[in-house]
């Protein structure tokens, strides 16, 4: 819904319902009466939150050697990451869905990324995000992910030319649904492209990662 002026609103009398809300238009002077529903829908109908969790290595490898690598270009530092091959190479981020969630839609998993080497238009790299939630009251935390694969392919071959990778969490394809106040645990690893594809050549540096919910609510205590 694209954002509305006061006279775009639409107005209530109170034989229409009781629970109204006077505003006046600074401009005209007028007042018009709408529903509390009416003014807060201004704020969140079709509204999203982004969330930025927190990356975290694969693991410790040696003495202080990290997998996947950090590296840094400019004041960007991001991780590199080759295809995983049962060695460490993945991130692990988690985050506490927000109460704000319609907890009817699905959710936005966002992997801002660039390529370390010059490549050809045309080749691909692929990535899996690997996902569960938990109530973390009282619950076994589970040991299974639902595994979303994204694979994509390069526009620009530009050495450091950046791209997003968009994952769908679907809320409702595991029993339990996902809900306000989980815990959403997710692992991203570097995978490689379905046969056929034309894999590109050096690692993929990963430089952030946004989760973004729908919501109907202003504010929730949890």
């Amino acid at each position: 819904m694209a954002d509305q002026k006061i006279s775009q609103l639409n107005a209530y009398t109170v034989a229409a319902t009781t629970d109204l809300l006077p505003i006046v238009d600074v401009v005209n002077g007028l007042t018009k009466n709408i529903t509390l529903q009416n003014h807060i829908n201004t704020w969140v109908k079709d509204k999203y939150f982004t969330n930025r969790p927190a990356l975290y290595y694969g693991k410790y490898s040696g003495a202080g050697s990290p997998k996947p690598t950090p590296v840094e270009r400019g004041a960007v530092i991001g991780f590199s990451m080759p295809i995983y091959n049962n060695d460490d190479e993945e991130l692990f981020f988690r985050d506490h869905i927000p109460g704000r969630w319609d907890e009817a839609s699905d959710i936005v998993c966002t992997a801002k990324c660039y390529i370390d080497t010059a490549n050809t238009a045309g080749e691909k790299f692929q990535f899996q995000l690997s996902w569960s939630n938990s109530a973390m009251s009282g619950v076994v935390v589970s040991n299974t992910t639902t595994d979303v694969k994204k694979e994509t392919t390069i526009v620009s071959g530009t050495q450091y030319a950046a791209y997003l990778v968009d994952f769908t969490i679907d809320w409702d394809i595991v029993n339990p649904d996902i809900a306000g106040g989980d815990l959403l645990a997710c692992r991203l690893r570097r995978i490689a492209v379905e046969a056929g594809g034309d894999e590109c050549e050096g690692e993929i540096v990963v430089v952030d990662i946004t989760l973004k919910y729908k919501v109907n609510k202003i504010f929730k205590d949890s």
